[in-house]
C-alpha cells in the first residue's frame, strides 16, 4: 500500500483566479501545509469554495475526496477553522477569514461606466460630422444608417 503524497486545490468559479494549489508532500499522511492563498471575490455572486485533496503521482494524480464550503456565509472580518472531512476518514482544517480590499483592482463586470458611455456617444458624433464633411453631403447620407458597434 502506498503512503500518500497529498496536495490540496482549492477551486471558486466566480473568481478571475479561480484555482490555486498546495505544495505536495512524499509519503506524508499527516500533512501540515501552511500556505496563504487570496481569492477576489465578486460580492454580488454566490461564491463557494470547492475543496480537493489529491495524491500526486507520477503518472496520473488521484483525487482523495471533495468538499465544498459556501464563503458567502462568512461575514467581513471573521476568522473560522473550517472543518472538513474526506471519506469519513481524514480531517483537515482550514483556516479562512473574509477581509474587504479598499482598493480593488479589478472589474467585476465588462458593463462600461456612465462617463465611459457619455465619451463613446460624444466621440461617435464627432466622428460623424467630421466624416460628413470630408465626404461631401451626397455621400454619407449612409452614416446614419449604420449600426453602433
Amino acid at each position: 500500500i502506498d503512503t500518500p503524497d497529498p496536495y490540496v486545490e482549492l477551486f471558486i468559479s466566480t473568481t478571475p483566479d479561480s484555482r490555486k494549489r498546495t505544495r505536495h508532500f512524499n509519503n506524508d499522511i499527516n500533512p501540515v501545509w501552511n500556505e496563504t492563498f487570496e481569492f477576489i471575490l465578486d460580492p454580488n455572486q454566490e461564491n463557494i469554495l470547492e475543496i480537493t485533496l489529491m495524491d500526486a503521482n507520477y503518472v496520473m494524480d488521484e483525487t482523495l475526496g471533495t468538499a465544498t464550503f459556501p464563503v458567502s456565509s462568512m461575514k467581513v472580518g471573521e476568522k473560522k477553522e473550517v472543518p472538513f472531512i474526506f471519506n469519513q476518514v481524514t480531517e483537515m482544517i482550514l483556516e479562512m477569514s473574509l477581509e474587504v480590499c479598499s482598493c480593488p483592482d479589478l472589474r467585476f463586470s465588462m458593463a462600461l461606466c456612465d462617463q465611459e458611455k457619455a465619451f463613446r456617444q460624444q466621440r461617435k458624433e464627432n466622428i460623424k460630422e467630421n466624416m460628413k464633411k470630408l465626404l461631401g453631403p451626397k455621400k454619407s447620407e449612409g452614416l446614419y444608417s449604420t449600426r453602433d458597434v
